[in-house]
């Protein structure tokens, strides 16, 4: 399961893909440093990039929502 807790650390190792709209999972990597703010702890936003063209955001909001998964050892 992806978690708040863990997002960072899978970005960081390579380990997370995303869904794309053709059904197939693509890499992602960070794109950036997260952002949090002091007002709302609980908020944050990690940019990431997949393959060439593909860019992101990863929030508190989407993080369930995005179609993220673990990549499986081949």
């Amino acid at each position: 399961m992806i978690t708040k807790e863990n997002v960072e650390t899978l970005l960081d190792t390579g380990q997370l893909e995303i869904r794309m709209s053709s059904g197939r999972y693509w890499a992602i990597r960070r794109n950036g440093k997260t952002r949090r703010w002091k007002r709302d702890p609980d908020r944050f936003e990690i940019p990431f990039k997949a393959g060439f063209r593909t860019y992101g955001t990863i929030t508190n909001e989407n993080l369930e929502t995005l179609g993220l998964r673990i990549k499986e050892n081949d």
